[in-house]
């Protein structure tokens, strides 16, 4: 189907890359600050916030595979933001309680107006 405000042809479930009014969801970019030892003597990495913004989080596949004798869920994730510089594959998405870590950052039109970050989400083992 044709886009109104554009020239090139959507997806059916693609949304138009242009109408703010589907980011509805809030979420913080963080990046990494280092390692650190707690009380129980374990390696922790910590991170600190570098801004919440809006974005509209979409899932992109899920699947599930045994890793020894657990069973290991992941997803993809495709969080799009308005253009913001300075984000890497070094920082992660923390939305509601999911944390999902960027695997790629794109600028979806190459003009600096919105960012995908494609990102991947995995589950606690069990």
């Amino acid at each position: 189907m044709p886009c109104n405000q554009c020239d090139f042809i959507l997806m059916p479930n693609m949304r138009n890359p242009a109408n703010v009014s589907h980011l509805r969801e809030q979420v913080t970019i963080q990046r990494n600050n280092g390692t650190s030892v707690n009380a129980a003597n374990e390696v922790q990495e910590n991170w600190i916030d570098v801004c919440t913004v809006y974005a509209d989080v979409q899932p992109i596949s899920q699947s599930e595979a045994w890793r020894g004798p657990q069973l290991s869920a992941s997803a993809q994730v495709r969080v799009r933001i308005r253009w913001r510089s300075g984000i890497t594959h070094k920082m992660r998405v923390v939305h509601g309680e999911r944390i999902l870590y960027i695997m790629t950052a794109v600028d979806v039109d190459a003009r600096h107006r919105w960012i995908d970050l494609l990102c991947s989400e995995e589950a606690p083992s069990t």
